[in-house]
């Protein structure tokens, strides 16, 4: 397994994006971004290394809408590579950095958004360990439970096993005065 050598964190997001290069437009999705970069799949190769423009759609996600739409950027090709291949064609993943932006809006725009998901991603982890941290004092709970359910039943079982002993010297006793009473 290689060494992560990325500075920035992936995020996952599925946002509209339009890449142009060489002339040729594609509309495809990202799998994932960065402040730095996209990742997205395609049913078109580009080639690493080649200069490709961008356009990307942020939703809308805040109360300020300027943080939302269009995030134009020029990017850099540094990933094309084959992920599946189908009868009837195949679908390449391809990675981008970001190069420059055409405004400083839209620069702000992409890192909100960024912060955003990070805020987002984070507030789920802590979410998925409360509840993973629930799920497993539950069980605790009902492990506790079922060996107090075990440890009852050997006592009662232990319990009705000595009272029928006491009951058998009785009986013996009983026997045995009557038999003396008897005499």
């Amino acid at each position: 397994m290689g060494v992560e050598r990325r500075k920035e964190r992936r995020l996952r997001a599925n946002l509209p994006i339009k890449l142009i290069s060489g002339g040729e437009e594609f509309l495809t999705r990202t799998e994932n971004i960065s402040a730095l970069g996209a990742y997205m799949e395609a049913e078109h190769s580009i080639p690493v290394g080649a200069d490709v423009d961008l356009i990307l759609e942020i939703p809308l996600y805040a109360k300020d809408t300027s943080l939302s739409g269009e995030v134009r950027c020029k990017g850099s090709v540094f990933r094309s590579s084959v992920i599946r291949e189908f009868q009837t064609g195949k679908f390449y993943g391809i990675g981008v950095f970001f190069t420059t932006f055409l405004r400083d809006e839209d620069k702000k725009k992409l890192l909100s958004y960024v912060d955003f998901l990070i805020q987002t991603e984070e507030q789920d982890i802590k979410e998925g360990l409360k509840k993973w941290k629930f799920k497993r004092e539950a069980h605790k709970a009902v492990r506790v439970t079922e060996q107090m359910q075990v440890h009852q039943e050997e006592f009662q079982s232990k319990t009705v096993e000595t009272l029928n002993k006491i009951l058998q010297k009785l009986d013996d006793i009983s026997n045995h005065l009557q038999s003396q009473h008897k005499q």
